[in-house]
C-alpha cells in the first residue's frame, strides 16, 4: 500500500484547535488504515512524551525555529522556516501515488505542494482551515487592491485549485472556494466536531473561576479561545462599553495579539465586569467552559466564508446557548437558525450587539434552559466526533 503523509504546522501535545482537530484525525485513519502513515508538523514534545501509535506510524518533529506567533514578524519568519523544512521533506519523501493530506498552515506550503503534484502526480487532499489571502485583508494585514495582494490571490486560487480535494468546514467557506476557482466535485464540506463524550455540561456555580470571581448571581458571556485580530475583539468591546445592565459580567479565556487591546479596556472601564485569564489547555476544557451562560463568538467584518470559529462546537457540547457576532450567511449563523440555539448579530454594530446583551441578561432562566439543551442536542447527534471523523476517514481512505 501507497503511504499517507499528513502535513500541519501544529500537532499533540500542542494545546489549540488545529492540533486538536488534527491529531483526531489522523488516529481515525490509523485505525483504519495498514499502511504506512507518515505525519509532519513543527510541534516539539517539550519534555513530553510521544503520545502512543501504531507501528505503521512514524512522526517527523522539525523544529520551528522562531517561537513567537503573535508578533507579526516573527510569525512571518516562522512560517517561511517551517515551509521550507517541509518542502524539503516532502520533495525527497512523496512518491507517485501516495497520498497527502495537508493543513492550510503553514500557508506557503499550499503552494509548494501544488506546484510538486504537477511534477509526482500523488493524490492531494488539502483541510482549509483558512483561506489565502483574503484572511490577510480581513486581518486588516493587507491592502485587497494592493498589488501584492492581487498577486498573491492569483497564485493561491491557482494552488487550492490544484487539490483533488479541499475539505470546506463550512457552507460559507464552500462558496467562497468555488469563487477561488475550485471546481464544486472537488469540495467536501465537513464541519468542525465537539467531543461531547468528554465535554459535558456542568452546574455553573460548582465552576471555580465562577466562585474566583464571585459570579454566582451574574450572567456571565463567555469568550474562550484565541485572542486574534479576526475574532472582532475591537467591536465586542464597544458594545460593552454600551451595555446598560449591571448584571452582564464577560469572562475572557486565551491569549493573542488583541490581549493588550483587552486588558486596556478592562482598565478604563472598571464599571464593567470583565475577567480574563490565559490561555488553558484545550484537554481542560471542560474544566473552564462549565463558568459560562453564554458563549460569544465575534467575526471580523469580512470574514464570512474565510473561518469558522471551532470554539462553537465546544460551546454546543457543554451546553451552552451561542451569542454569534458575524454575518447571517455564515455557516455558524446558519447552524444558529438551524438549531435554533441562540441568537446572531451582525458584525460592526456595537449598538445592536450591546441591546443583544441586554436582551439576554434580562432574559428568563427557562429560555436560556431551552436554548441550552437546543445545544447540547445537537453536539450529540449532529457534530459528533464519532460521526465527523467517519467523514474524514472516508475521504481520506477510500482510494487507498
Amino acid at each position: 500500500m501507497e503511504k499517507i503523509i499528513f502535513f500541519s504546522e501544529f500537532y499533540a501535545p500542542a494545546q489549540n484547535s488545529t492540533a486538536f482537530f488534527v491529531s483526531r484525525i489522523i488516529s481515525a485513519v490509523a485505525e483504519k488504515y495498514s499502511g504506512k502513515i507518515r505525519v509532519v508538523c513543527a510541534t516539539e514534545l517539550n519534555g513530553k512524551e510521544e503520545t502512543p501509535h501504531p507501528d505503521n506510524m512514524r512522526i517527523t518533529r522539525l523544529n520551528p525555529v522562531f517561537k513567537n506567533k503573535n508578533h507579526l514578524v516573527s510569525r512571518i519568519l516562522r512560517l517561511l522556516t517551517i515551509t521550507v523544512k517541509f518542502a524539503w521533506y516532502a520533495f525527497w519523501g512523496i512518491r507517485r501515488k501516495d497520498t497527502v493530506f495537508a493543513v492550510t498552515n503553514p500557508a506557503f506550503m499550499i503552494l509548494f505542494l501544488a506546484m510538486l503534484r504537477r511534477i509526482r502526480k500523488f493524490r492531494f487532499i488539502l483541510l482549509a482551515y483558512d483561506i489565502f489571502p483574503e484572511n490577510t485583508v480581513a486581518a486588516g494585514l493587507c491592502r485587497g487592491n494592493s498589488a501584492k495582494y492581487k498577486l498573491s490571490k492569483r497564485l493561491f486560487d491557482w494552488a487550492y485549485g490544484q487539490a483533488d480535494i479541499v475539505i470546506a468546514i463550512g457552507r460559507d467557506m464552500h462558496d467562497i472556494l468555488i469563487r477561488k476557482g475550485v471546481a464544486p466535485e472537488h469540495i467536501r464540506v465537513v464541519t468542525n466536531w465537539c467531543p461531547e463524550h468528554e465535554i459535558i455540561p456542568s452546574p455553573k456555580n460548582d465552576n471555580g473561576l465562577i466562585k474566583k470571581f464571585a459570579l454566582q448571581n451574574k450572567t456571565v458571556f463567555l469568550f474562550a479561545g484565541n485572542l486574534g485580530r479576526v475574532q472582532g475583539i475591537p467591536n465586542l468591546l464597544d458594545a460593552i462599553a454600551l451595555t446598560s445592565h449591571d448584571n452582564a459580567a464577560f469572562l475572557f479565556i486565551g491569549d493573542g495579539a488583541m490581549k493588550s487591546e483587552l486588558e486596556k479596556f478592562k482598565d478604563a472601564h472598571p464599571d464593567k465586569h470583565i475577567y480574563s485569564i490565559g490561555n488553558q489547555p484545550i484537554d481542560k476544557a471542560n474544566d473552564f467552559l462549565s463558568a459560562g451562560d453564554v458563549a460569544v463568538i465575534p467575526l471580523a467584518s469580512g470574514m464570512l466564508g474565510l473561518g469558522v470559529p471551532s470554539k462553537s462546537y465546544f460551546y454546543m457540547a457543554a451546553g451552552m446557548p451561542l451569542l454569534f457576532i458575524g454575518s447571517r450567511d455564515s455557516e455558524i449563523a446558519i447552524t444558529l437558525k438551524e438549531e435554533n440555539n441562540g441568537w446572531q448579530v451582525d458584525p460592526d454594530s456595537p449598538e445592536k450587539l450591546a441591546a443583544m446583551i441586554d436582551q439576554i441578561t434580562t432574559a428568563n432562566i427557562e429560555e436560556l434552559s431551552e436554548y441550552s439543551h437546543r445545544s447540547r442536542t445537537a453536539a450529540e447527534k449532529r457534530f459528533a466526533e464519532k460521526l465527523i471523523l467517519q467523514q474524514f476517514n472516508q475521504i481520506i481512505i477510500e482510494q487507498n
